[in-house]
Formats: structure tokens, sequence, C-alpha cells
């Protein structure tokens, strides 16, 4: 549990009986598919929740996480390079493309800038 001296560097991710600790620098992005979430993690290894996108989006560092369309939270310190035009795609470090709507790419561009 993070704490103001302490943040947040690890969630557990429940899934029917199971529970695993994941480390926050090991995820790429958050994927919601139909009624679970999919947790995508670096090694390439992910794990299947079965809390919302929205949970993940209020308890997750706003600093590190960013939603970049309705069914996509990636960690922002993996990001590679992002597409230009309108909306596009976000390339993260592993070579995965997670797709950022059009009207989320200003907040997100305005993100990594700052």
């Amino acid at each position: 549990m993070a704490t103001p001296e302490q943040p947040l560097d690890k969630i557990v991710v429940q899934y029917n009986h199971e529970h695993q600790v994941i480390n926050l620098k090991e995820v790429l992005f958050i994927q919601a598919i139909s009624s679970v979430v999919k947790l995508h993690l670096a090694e390439g290894a992910s794990f299947l929740s079965s809390q919302s996108l929205k949970f993940y989006e209020e308890i997750l560092p706003k600093d590190s996480f960013l939603k970049t369309h309705k069914s996509y939270i990636i960690n922002t310190l993996k990001v590679k390079s992002v597409s230009q035009g309108r909306g596009g795609e976000v390339i993260l470090t592993s070579g995965h493309k997670v797709p950022i709507a059009t009207i989320r790419k200003p907040i997100f561009l305005k993100f990594l800038k700052s």
C-alpha cells in the first residue's frame, strides 16, 4: 500500500481465486477486453484481472500511467515514440503498438513534454 512517503510500486492483481503481485516498473500497458482487463508486462507475460480499467486508472501513479484510449492505459516510462497525425498510436520500448484516441493525443503529448 502506498503512503505519501512511499509511492505505490506494486499492485496485487486478482483473477478468479489467484492473486499475483506485480511490480509497476514491469507493466507496459493495461488493456480492457470485454469484462476483464489484461496487464501486459515487459518480459512478455500478461495477467488477467477482474478489476475494471477505471479501477487501475484511479490507483496507478498519475506521474507514470496515462489513459490513451477508452480501452488502454500505458506506462509512460515505456514510451519509445508517438505516430504523427490524428490519433494514431504509441510505440512502446517492447515494440507493442497501443492506440491513442484523437481527443487524448494533445493531453498525452503535453504530459510527455512536462
